[in-house]
C-alpha cells in the first residue's frame, strides 16, 4: 500500500517497482523495475516477437519531486521481431514515444503551456531543460479549425512575431495579428499573422460555402475591412459592432476637444484654465450612471469641477452630453426604445457645429444597421476583447515569442479549447460533496 501510495505522489505507475533513490545536490535519480510490456513491431506492428539481447540502460527526465528536478534509470530488453526481422528496444507504456522524457513531465509541461508564464519559468517548475519544453510546445500540432463557430468574433491586436525570409536572410514581422473567436465558448479559434483583407479573404474562402454559412453572428469593431470581409465571405451573417469602440469613439472625441482647448489656454498664458481641463480627463468620460458610486464622498465636489470646466466651451459641453445621451441609450430597457432613441440622438448631433461630434454621428449613422443587431440580438466582440487581454499578458510574460509559429501554438495552447487541468476549486468542491455522502 504505501508503495501504491508513493508511486502516486511522484506520479508513476503502480506497477512500476522503485528499487532504490539516489539524491544528487540539485536533482533525484529514481531507479525503477519496469513490468514486462506488450511486444508490438514498430515496423510491421506484428506482436510475434522475442528477446535479443539483454539490452541497454536508459535515463529519462521525470517530473520534479520535492523541489528538484528527477531522471527514472531502468533498463529495457533488445528485441527482435520474427515476421520482418526488425530490431528495436522495447517502449515501457509510461515513457513518451521520444524516449527523453517520461509522460507525467509531457503532460506536466503541457499543463504549464496553458497558462501565460515563459517557457523558461514552465521548465523550472518543471525541472526541465527549456529546449524540452519547447519541444513540448512544437510536437503538437494546432492545425487549421475544420468547421467555424456559430457566433465568431475577430480583433487584431499588435504583434512581434514574424516568419524568417531566407531569401532575404531577415525576419518578415508583421505589425498586426488577427485573433478569430468563438463567442459562444469564450476561446480562440486560430490566430492569423496579418489582418490585411486579401490575407482574410483567402482564408476564409478555403471554406466550403455550406460551412461559412454556419456563421450566424460576425461580432467586430467599426473597422472596414472586417465589415467588408463578414459581407464577401459570410451570406447569412448578421454583422454586429461592439459597443466598447462605439463608445470609445465618444470618449475620443470628448478627449480630444479636451485637448485642444488645453494647449489654446495655454498659449493665451491662462495657466488656471489649463490645469482645470488638464485635471478633468476622467470626469468628463465618467457615464453619469457611475458617478456616485466611482465619486464616492466627493460627488459633490466633483460635480461642481465638471460644470466650471464645461463652462468653458460649448463644443466640451456638446460632445460631453452626446457621450452621456449615448450611454442612457444603453440603458434602455428595450429594443424597440433604444432603436427609436438613436434615430433621436442621431438627428440632433448630425447636424452639430462641432466638427468632432459630427464625425461620430456620421460613423454612427453609417454603422446603425451593425450596431443595433448587437442589441437586437446580444451579442458583442467582449470574449474577444477578453481574449486579446490574455494574450497581452502571455507576450509580456514571455518577452515576446519570435517565431509566429511558436506564438500562435502559445496562444492556442493558453486561450484555445485545450482544457488539460479542472479549475482549483472543483477539488474543494469534490471534498464537501464526499463528506455530505459519508455524512
Amino acid at each position: 500500500m504505501a508503495t501504491k501510495i508513493t508511486n502516486k505522489l511522484i506520479s508513476l505507475p503502480q506497477d512500476v517497482s522503485i528499487d532504490r533513490v539516489v539524491d544528487h545536490p540539485h536533482s533525484m535519480e529514481i531507479f525503477i523495475s519496469c513490468p514486462d510490456t506488450e511486444r508490438l513491431c514498430p515496423v510491421c506492428g506484428s506482436p510475434h516477437c522475442v528477446i535479443k539481447d539483454s539490452g541497454r540502460s536508459l535515463t529519462v527526465r521525470h517530473v520534479s519531486v520535492a523541489g528538484k528536478g528527477s531522471f527514472l534509470s531502468f533498463h529495457v530488453p533488445r528485441l527482435r521481431c520474427k515476421q520482418c526481422g526488425a530490431s528495436f528496444s522495447a517502449r515501457p507504456y509510461f515513457v513518451h514515444p521520444s524516449m527523453k522524457l517520461s509522460a507525467a513531465a509531457f503532460l506536466a509541461a503541457c499543463v504549464g503551456l496553458t497558462g501565460t508564464r515563459s517557457i523558461r519559468d514552465i521548465a523550472i517548475d518543471n525541472g526541465l531543460a527549456e529546449q524540452q519544453v519547447l519541444s513540448v510546445l512544437c510536437s503538437v500540432d494546432f492545425r487549421k479549425p475544420p468547421s467555424l463557430p456559430r457566433t465568431l468574433c475577430i480583433d487584431e491586436f499588435k504583434g512581434s512575431s514574424g516568419s524568417y525570409d531566407p531569401d532575404s536572410h531577415r525576419w518578415n514581422v508583421s505589425r498586426f495579428h488577427c485573433n478569430i473567436s468563438d463567442g459562444g465558448f469564450g476561446c480562440v479559434v486560430d490566430v492569423l499573422p496579418q489582418i490585411s483583407l486579401d490575407f482574410l479573404l483567402s482564408y476564409f474562402m478555403d471554406y466550403s460555402l455550406e460551412e461559412r454559412r454556419r456563421v450566424r453572428f460576425f461580432c467586430c469593431d467599426m473597422h472596414g475591412g472586417f465589415i467588408s470581409l463578414a459581407k464577401r465571405c459570410f451570406p447569412d451573417v448578421k454583422v454586429c459592432v461592439d459597443m466598447f469602440h462605439v463608445v470609445k469613439l465618444l470618449n475620443d472625441n470628448v478627449s480630444d476637444i479636451r485637448r485642444s482647448l488645453q494647449n489654446s489656454f495655454r498659449s493665451r498664458g491662462d495657466e488656471e484654465s489649463y490645469q482645470l481641463l488638464k485635471r478633468s480627463s476622467r470626469l468628463l468620460t465618467t457615464s453619469s450612471f457611475n458617478k456616485e458610486t466611482y465619486w464616492g464622498t466627493s460627488f459633490k465636489l466633483k460635480e461642481r469641477q465638471l460644470e466650471r470646466v464645461l463652462t468653458l466651451s460649448n463644443h466640451l459641453r456638446e460632445a460631453y452630453n452626446a457621450l452621456q445621451e449615448f450611454h442612457s441609450i444603453l440603458q434602455e430597457p428595450s429594443y424597440s426604445e433604444q432603436r427609436d432613441a438613436l434615430t433621436q440622438w442621431l438627428s440632433t448631433y448630425s447636424a452639430s457645429d462641432c466638427d468632432g461630434t459630427r464625425r461620430c454621428a456620421g460613423s454612427i449613422r453609417r454603422h446603425r444597421s451593425y450596431i443595433q443587431n448587437s442589441w437586437k440580438y446580444g451579442k458583442s466582440n467582449g470574449p474577444c476583447e477578453g481574449l486579446n487581454n490574455r494574450i497581452k499578458v502571455l507576450k509580456r510574460n514571455c518577452y515576446g515569442l519570435h517565431d509566429f509559429d511558436h506564438f500562435r501554438r502559445r496562444v492556442l495552447f493558453s486561450c484555445g479549447h485545450t482544457k488539460l487541468i479542472r479549475e482549483t476549486y472543483t477539488n474543494a468542491l469534490e471534498l464537501a460533496g464526499k463528506e455530505r455522502r459519508d455524512g
